[in-house]
């Protein structure tokens, strides 16, 4: 394996574990309940992916074929959080608007950077970064619903209503 894959996948640990950092504390912020389950949920995500990665980073290192944590990775089952209750909407303040639209450029840097990656290695590690784009491109698009929720409704919708409406 590469050199630039080696170091992509480092960089992609450091990257995934701001991003906890960035959603934990954007969760405190926000005082609405389904926005602070959706940033949650994101941090969540993040941690899955740091785990991906330092999973395939161990293979790499040990010379093993990372395909089987590949497989395994784009095999296991997403389980979504169900809206338990509704709570009380609170009308969204300037500060969510603020923390969504950091979050959708935290999400383009890293869809950025993972294809800049992906155009520097061979086909079979083109792979491991195609599938982080991809990754990274549904955290955006999830983002960008939630900026058109908060615009449209003035309070947020939260991640369950769009995996809701996806159906």
């Amino acid at each position: 394996m590469s050199a630039i894959l080696l170091e992509g996948l480092k960089t992609g640990i450091t990257i995934e574990e701001d991003g906890i950092k960035f959603y934990s504390n954007a969760a405190e912020k926000t005082q609405d309940p389904a926005g602070k389950r959706t940033l949650e949920f994101l941090a969540k995500e993040e941690k899955r992916h740091k785990e991906f990665l330092e999973s395939l980073l161990k293979s790499v290192e040990d010379k093993e074929n990372p395909e089987k944590i590949i497989e395994k990775h784009i095999g296991k089952p997403k389980i979504f959080p169900k809206e338990e209750e509704f709570s009380e909407k609170i009308k969204a303040g300037r500060q969510d608007k603020e923390i969504l639209e950091e979050a959708k450029k935290v999400e383009e840097r890293s869809i950025n950077y993972y294809a800049g990656l992906s155009n520097k290695v061979g086909e079979k590690e083109k792979k491991i970064f195609e599938i982080l784009v991809g990754e990274e491109r549904k955290h955006k698009e999830w983002i960008e619903y939630m900026e058109e929720a908060l615009e449209i409704h003035g309070y947020w919708q939260g991640v369950e209503k769009y995996f809701e409406l996806e159906g």
